[in-house]
């Protein structure tokens, strides 16, 4: 009797093992998404991220937007006090001309008193407004400053133009015969009379699509070597879970051309630009739009946003790589 409970015990405690061998085996099968490349070709190597980084640095115009912006701001507010002083000189000049009918010599002294001021308070505007008579002037300055950074920023895109072209040719020279193998783990809905054979061989075409659209050097053109099912489980609804062995050959993609983009500042960034006012939005010092909420599309990369709202201003410079949202609270 007590041998017999001990082997009892022996079969659960082997059962115990067996089970979480399969445990084991199926969770690796679930996590075997391993991709490798018969040749180690990286998007962007070390010495393209060294050569970029130069020649960033050597068109780095961040400090120049944010001068510029500033320039924008002192410029923007005297531009308003400048708009706000010529209507108060108009409003004189229309109430002065009004009093100057209706006086004569029996008018009060007060109201001759008012008149005086009026006269002393025009004639201190319009001093004031030469002092703005450099608007427009400034206006120009400011422009052409805004010109020289965009004329610096296509000799960035220039030479980041190059540096793209040589990335792309090692790529295609580093890929030219080699293959793609790895395993993958994917699953199915089947038929539940369906075998497993049957199951996954109807639905190869979409696995195979699967695999290309997960893998950067896999396109259409690429041609399968391998595809062998190392596992698979098919349980009574009709689910079908499985691991493939597979090798193809490796190909210039859709898909690298778009990661390069957007690594080498090319890939257009969506931004939204909200205000707690309709402000003016200027994106790189040119007039984009007005409104609380405006929409745009920008490279990636550093980029100057200056707001403006009746001669309040903010602005900033920044570094655009994924979609964002800026906020810019003015005074009303």
């Amino acid at each position: 009797m007590e041998f017999h409970l001990a082997l009892i015990q022996i079969n659960r405690h082997k059962n115990r093992i067996l089970l979480l061998f399969i445990l084991l085996m199926h969770t690796n099968l679930v996590y075997s998404n391993e991709i490798r490349y018969s040749q180690g070709v990286n998007i962007i190597n070390d010495e393209e991220v060294l050569e970029l980084r130069k020649i960033q640095r050597k068109y780095d115009y961040d400090k120049t937007f944010q001068n510029l912006n500033r320039e924008m701001s002192l410029h923007s507010a005297r531009v308003w006090t400048y708009k706000n002083k010529k209507n108060e000189l108009e409003e004189i000049k229309n109430y002065l001309s009004e009093s100057v009918i209706s006086i004569d010599s029996t008018s009060e002294k007060t109201k001759m008193d008012e008149l005086l001021l009026a006269i002393n308070e025009k004639s201190k505007i319009e001093k004031d407004l030469n002092k703005f008579s450099d608007l427009d002037s400034k206006e120009d300055e400011i422009k052409s400053k805004y010109s020289n950074l965009e004329k610096a920023k296509k000799k960035l895109n220039i030479e980041k133009r190059g540096l793209l072209s040589k990335i792309i040719e090692r790529i295609h020279s580093e890929i030219n015969g080699t293959s793609v193998s790895g395993n993958y783990y994917g699953a199915v809905n089947c038929n539940k009379n369906s075998s497993i054979m049957k199951c996954i061989e109807k639905n190869e075409f979409d696995v195979k699509n699967r695999i290309i659209n997960d893998n950067l050097f896999l396109t259409e053109d690429s041609i399968f070597s391998k595809f062998d099912i190392t596992g698979a489980n098919l349980n009574l609804d009709g689910s079908l879970s499985f691991n493939i062995l597979f090798s193809a050959s490796a190909n210039f993609s859709n898909k690298i051309y778009k990661s390069l983009n957007q690594k080498l500042g090319f890939e257009l960034i969506k931004i939204s630009l909200k205000s707690n006012v309709p402000a003016e939005w200027y994106i790189d010092g040119k007039l984009f739009g007005k409104g609380e909420q405006l929409e745009a599309e920008v490279p990636s990369g550093s980029h100057g946003i200056y707001a403006t709202y009746k001669g309040k201003a903010k602005s900033s410079v920044e570094e655009i790589y994924k979609p964002v949202v800026l906020r810019y609270i003015l005074d009303k």
